[in-house]
């Protein structure tokens, strides 16, 4: 969004190589190429992308080989309902789901992990076993979102902790699934 972009500017302004963009991947790919763009970063887009794999196809067509491709997308489509649908999302991923879609784009998958294992139950309650559509379960309020932020650092912490269980050197579930690859 404007808005997010905006922030990034904001955020990576004086740092000479770092350049934030909005921009059309297929009306301006080879602008991106010659740009030479060595890392792509998807937080929580592919979810609300009818063809995540074109997507991820394009992203392939600009990096340079070595590139790298970062992606964070929502887990375990049992946790998809009321709040993932007021969010438009599509679909969420498995850790292999996710590997296989990248891999079949073109990438070599580097890391892959579930996070914020404490965040699944909350979650759950939410946007599963509370009336679906109803106000209440289909969004964050402010208070909600404001005890969110206040709980990543214990979020991580627990992360950490039950880290070593599971596949890829994170938790064995989560919330999210974090990825990161390399163009061969």
């Amino acid at each position: 969004s404007p808005r997010n972009v905006a922030v990034l500017r904001q955020r990576f302004e004086g740092v000479a190589k770092e350049d934030v963009l909005q921009t059309d991947l297929d009306a301006q790919r080879e602008e991106l190429r010659e740009r030479r763009v060595d890392a792509v970063v998807c937080l929580d887009v592919l979810e609300h992308i009818e063809d995540d794999l074109s997507l991820l196809k394009s992203f392939a067509g600009i990096l340079p080989s070595g590139g790298s491709l970062f992606v964070k997308v929502p887990a375990h489509q049992w946790l998809y309902g009321s709040v993932d649908i007021a969010s438009d999302h599509l679909r969420r991923y498995s850790r292999g789901d996710l590997i296989a879609r990248v891999e079949e784009a073109g990438f070599k998958v580097r890391a892959a992990r579930y996070m914020n294992l404490a965040g699944v139950g909350p979650y759950l309650l939410k946007s599963r076993v509370l009336r679906r559509g109803s106000a209440f379960s289909s969004s964050f309020s402010e208070r909600q979102l404001r005890w969110i932020k206040r709980s990543i650092g214990a979020f991580r912490v627990i992360d950490r902790v039950v880290g070593w269980v599971g596949p890829g050197g994170g938790p064995p579930a989560g919330q999210s699934v974090v990825l990161l690859a390399e163009r061969p």
